[in-house]
């Protein structure tokens, strides 16, 4: 089953410091690079941090409003971008489907919550779930829940990757990935590659092609 035509999903994060004239910009870029997948981390402050806290300090001025995310998806589909979206509760969830995103990502941050995943999962659309900062044995939890759930399918696409912006080089581990395919790939889910390398490096664009060969469907940049 192949989902993806074109195998390149471009992350926007936060980069847009809580402006959203400058997400259309990173939109437009996008655009330029020929990619057609973009991705967005759609969340209201309390769905990422509790009051006084330095969580709350730092993700307080990344809020957009909701109109402005409506806005900026509308501009992306206009571009021809098939939008995905990051979500971290019911008000990204709920926000994401009324823009009638193509697909959906778990963030570390929310990767014990079984329950929402499942959620996630039952819209039928790509999930890609972070294994970012888990330990191997909580990646099997998940998937065994998943499992004795009857949720497992190839739409829910296993994301191999290090939550470190710029991640050095040793950081990345195409062995690494091959074992999370080796031991996962008979339970009828997909596997996706994180790239989070210095731009500037050249492994920026031999790490994604040894992903993808090693059996990545989906590479995020």
């Amino acid at each position: 089953m192949k989902l993806f035509k074109h195998p390149i999903l471009l992350e926007t994060a936060c980069g847009h410091d809580g402006n959203q004239k400058n997400l259309e910009k990173l939109t437009n870029i996008a655009a330029m690079s020929g990619a057609k997948l973009i991705k967005y981390q759609l969340f209201s402050l309390d769905e990422r941090s509790v009051p006084n806290t330095k969580e709350h300090k730092i993700f307080k001025p990344l809020c957009l409003k909701r109109d402005e995310w409506i806005k900026t998806i509308n501009y992306a589909k206009k571009l021809k971008l098939k939008v995905f979206a990051d979500v971290y509760g019911d008000y990204s969830f709920k926000l994401a489907k009324d823009c009638q995103v193509e697909g959906f990502k778990i963030h570390s941050e929310d990767f014990f919550n079984s329950y929402f995943i499942e959620k996630v999962i039952n819209t039928k659309k790509p999930v890609l779930i972070n294994l970012g900062g888990t330990y191997k044995s909580e990646v099997f939890d998940l998937i065994n829940f998943l499992k004795k759930r009857n949720k497992l399918n190839k739409k829910i696409i296993l994301m191999h990757g290090v939550q470190v912006f710029p991640t050095p080089l040793q950081g990345h581990s195409i062995y690494e990935f091959k074992r999370l395919i080796e031991n996962y790939k008979k339970l009828n889910v997909s596997f996706g590659y994180s790239d989070h390398v210095d731009g500037s490096s050249n492994m920026a664009f031999l790490l994604p092609i040894l992903a993808y060969v090693s059996g990545a469907i989906l590479i995020e940049k």
